[in-house]
């Protein structure tokens, strides 16, 4: 958990307090700041150690809920959503490369792992048009929409949730740490702010 000091606040407090809600208002601008630090922290820390794409885990990243000055709490959550293993970057990676007896697709999902070889998967284009790596079931079979015939199932291949990667106990604390130092970073400069545009020269009070 991320919060401000005793002390923090108490000096958000004094230096404000001739102006009716800025104290809360620096404190919401701050917390804010860090949250939106803490959504960047989250994707870069698990890219530390998963070898996906950023754009794919944001993807998996909730918007933060802000706070405001009513408000002083703001919250970020990972959802379950699972990347597929197209997002780590197969190879080969073209469109029905792969699959029985050809070439085996070979990825590395974390980045202290050696690179696997899948054999039997191949690069396939969902109906969505996202790109999948996917294997033909050996035991569920369904009926083609094409032929009519009966075929064996094709199932996706999934790495980890993000909300898993995210849930590290090394991507918590890093993430916390940066949060952190921004929240602290921040709220001088949100007071300063406020003082500087609410005591600017000609200004009605």
């Amino acid at each position: 958990m991320v919060e401000f000091k005793n002390e923090q606040i108490d000096r958000a407090v004094a230096m404000l307090r001739h102006i009716p809600g800025a104290a809360e208002k620096a404190m919401a601008r701050a917390i804010n700041r860090a949250i939106k630090s803490a959504r960047a922290a989250t994707v870069k820390q698990i890219r530390m150690v998963y070898r996906a794409p950023a754009s794919a885990i944001r993807l998996s990243i909730g918007k933060p809920i802000m706070a405001t000055p009513q408000k002083l709490r703001a919250s970020l959550t990972t959802k379950g959503r699972r990347l597929t293993l197209y997002d780590f970057g197969p190879t080969p990676k073209r469109e029905g490369t792969g699959g029985p007896g050809k070439r085996a697709l070979r990825i590395a999902v974390r980045r202290d792992s050696m690179v696997k070889a899948f054999r039997g998967a191949f690069v396939i284009k969902a109906d969505s048009g996202k790109m999948h790596v996917a294997v033909r079931s050996k035991s569920k079979f369904v009926i083609s929409k094409k032929t009519g015939k009966r075929v064996q199932k094709i199932r996706a291949l999934y790495s980890p949730a993000a909300a898993q990667m995210a849930g590290k106990k090394k991507v918590i604390e890093a993430v916390e740490a940066a949060a952190q130092i921004q929240l602290d970073a921040r709220l001088d400069h949100e007071i300063n702010a406020i003082l500087n545009k609410y005591d600017k020269p000609g200004r009605r009070r």
